[in-house]
C-alpha cells in the first residue's frame, strides 16, 4: 500500500478504535500532513476522501472536512454515502440549506436510506425554526414552535396557514408511531414488543404465546427467534390461502400450533371480507365497507375462553392480536382468563377498521385499565397511556401493549 494511504489508514484506525482523545495531537498532525501533501491527494479515491473527511471532522478541521467530502462527491456522484457524509458535515456546521440539498441527492439515489430521511427532516426543522444544530434537542424544537406561535398569534385558525399546521400534525403523529407501515415488524414496533416481553419470561418456563391474526407468520417467527426454545405459539389465521403460506413459513417449528380458525365474541360461523383472495380478511358492519371488498369466506369463530378450556390452557404469557378491529371482541371472549389473572401481556392494534365497527380506544382503555398498564408501542420503547383523553382517538395504524399490573 502506498505511503499516503498508510498514513490516512493509520489516522482512520485511531478514530475507529476511540484513541483520538489520548492521541488527538498525533492524529491532527497526520491529517494536516496529508492535507499539505497535495501530490498524494491526487491519488485519493472517493473512499479515501471520506476517511480523510471523517478524520478532519474529528480534529476540528471542519472546512477541510467539507472539502474532502465535496471531493468524494465529485469522484463518486452516484454513491449515496458520499452525499450523506457531505450533508452531515454541512448540517453540523449550520449550513442547513446546503445540507438539505445533499440529503435530497442521497435519497434520490437510495430512497431507502433512513439516516438521510431523518437528517433531512432535522435540517428542515432547523431551517423552519432557526434552531442551531449544536444545541438541538426536543426542548429546542418545542421552544422554536412555541416562539413561532406566541409571536405570530394571528396565524392560529387562519386558512392560509392550514397547510403548515396539517404538515406539523402529520409529522407529529408519525413521530408518535401512528400510521406506520403495519406489515413491517421493525417500523410498527412489534419487534421491540416481542423482545421486551421475552425478557420477562423465565428460561425454564414453558411459555405460551397466542398469535391471533398470524397472517404469513412473521410475528411468530420472531417469537421463536427471541423466546426460549420451550415456547409454544398458537397461530390463528382464518384465510385459507394465507393459512397455506403460514404452514409453509412455520413448517420447521414443531412448537407452532397452526389453526385455520378465528377467535371472536361467540362460537359461530361468520362471513369475512377481503379485497382479493390473497388479502387479509375483515369482519365488516357497514354496506359501504363491504362493497369495497369482492372476496368472501365463511369462517369458524371460537371464543378464547372456550378454546383455552378445550385445549387445557390455563395461562397465556403473551396474547398478540392483529384482527382488523375485532380485538375488543376477542378480549371480551377472554373475560374468564383475564379475570383470573391468566394473561400477562396483551398486544393489540388500533386502526381505521374500528371506525366501521364503531369501536373507540376508550373501549379498550375501560376494559383493560383496571388490571393492566397500557403503553403505545414505539420502534424502540413503550410510551405509557397514563390517562384516557379524546386525543387517544387516532384511527391511524398503531400498536399497544397492555402489561398486567402484577408484572414487575
Amino acid at each position: 500500500m502506498h505511503k499516503y494511504k498508510d498514513l490516512i489508514e493509520r489516522a482512520y484506525q485511531m478514530l475507529k478504535e476511540g484513541k483520538e482523545e489520548e492521541s488527538r495531537e498525533q492524529l491532527r498532525d497526520i491529517v494536516l500532513g496529508q492535507i499539505k501533501n497535495r501530490e498524494s491527494l491526487k491519488k485519493y479515491n472517493a473512499e479515501d476522501y471520506i476517511k480523510l473527511g471523517e478524520c478532519c471532522n474529528l480534529v476540528g478541521l471542519y472546512t477541510e472536512a467539507v472539502k474532502s467530502f465535496s471531493e468524494a462527491v465529485r469522484l463518486a456522484p452516484n454513491r449515496d454515502n458520499t452525499w450523506l457524509h457531505l450533508g452531515n458535515i454541512l448540517q453540523n456546521n449550520g449550513k442547513h440549506e446546503k445540507a438539505i440539498s445533499a440529503f435530497e441527492r442521497a435519497i434520490a439515489i437510495n430512497p431507502n436510506l433512513q439516516e438521510a430521511h431523518a437528517k433531512l427532516l432535522q435540517s428542515r426543522i432547523y431551517t423552519a425554526f432557526n434552531i442551531s444544530s449544536q444545541h438541538c434537542d426536543v426542548n429546542n424544537i418545542l421552544d422554536g414552535i412555541a416562539k413561532l406561535l406566541k409571536s405570530n398569534k394571528d396565524i392560529l385558525g387562519k386558512i392560509a396557514f392550514q397547510p403548515f399546521f396539517e404538515w406539523l400534525y402529520l409529522y407529529s403523529i408519525t413521530g408518535m408511531n401512528y400510521g406506520g407501515i403495519v406489515d413491517n415488524i421493525h417500523i410498527s414496533g412489534e419487534l421491540f414488543a416481542i423482545q421486551h416481553v421475552a425478557k420477562h419470561i423465565a428460561p425454564e418456563k414453558n411459555s405460551i404465546v397466542f398469535d391471533v391474526g398470524a397472517n404469513k407468520g412473521e410475528f411468530s417467527l420472531k417469537v421463536f427467534e427471541h423466546f426460549y426454545q420451550n415456547v409454544t405459539v398458537y397461530c390463528f389465521e382464518p384465510s385459507i390461502l394465507i393459512f397455506k403460506e403460514l404452514q409453509h413459513a412455520l413448517k420447521e417449528f414443531p412448537n407452532a400450533k397452526l389453526l385455520n380458525i378465528a377467535l371472536g365474541l361467540e362460537n359461530e360461523t361468520v362471513t369475512m371480507y377481503g379485497h382479493t383472495s390473497s388479502s387479509g380478511l375483515e369482519v365488516c358492519s357497514e354496506n359501504v365497507r363491504k362493497k369495497a371488498m369482492d372476496y368472501t369466506e365463511r369462517v369458524n369463530f371460537v371464543r378464547l375462553d372456550d378454546f383455552c378450556k378445550q385445549h387445557h390452557i390455563d395461562h397465556i404469557d403473551y396474547l398478540k392480536m392483529d384482527v382488523e378491529g375485532c380485538e375488543l371482541n376477542i378480549l371480551k371472549s377472554a373475560r374468564n382468563m383475564i379475570n383470573s389473572d391468566s394473561i400477562d401481556f396483551i398486544h393489540f392494534e388500533f386502526n381505521h377498521p374500528n371506525i366501521y365497527l364503531k369501536v373507540f380506544f376508550k373501549d379498550y382503555y375501560d376494559f383493560l385499565s383496571p388490571k393492566y398498564n397500557i403503553y403505545r408501542i414505539l420502534q424502540d420503547g413503550l410510551c405509557p397511556v397514563q390517562n384516557y383523553s379524546e386525543h387517544c382517538e387516532i384511527f391511524a395504524n398503531s400498536n399497544y401493549l397492555a402489561i398486567a399490573n402484577w408484572i414487575k
